[in-house]
């Protein structure tokens, strides 16, 4: 997770720590990924580096498989 606002958002979700890491991350083949985002565009783009609650509503979440 490379914002807290995310990372706080899953620890919230699955009961647990969420460390934030920017560090990109090169899949392979078979890899799975959990892709959590926001519904829409944050206008104070200051929000996304602080903890501010957003509502379990305003996520999507997925799961990435790279198949080639």
């Amino acid at each position: 997770m490379g914002y807290p606002a995310t990372a706080h958002y899953i620890a919230r979700t699955i009961g647990g720590q969420v460390p934030l890491s920017r560090v990109a991350v090169r899949m392979r083949r078979g890899d799975e990924a959990l892709v959590v985002r926001l519904t829409y565009r944050v206008q104070d783009v200051d929000l996304k580096h602080r903890q501010p609650e957003f509502s379990y509503e305003d996520w999507e979440i997925g799961l990435l498989q790279r198949f080639e």
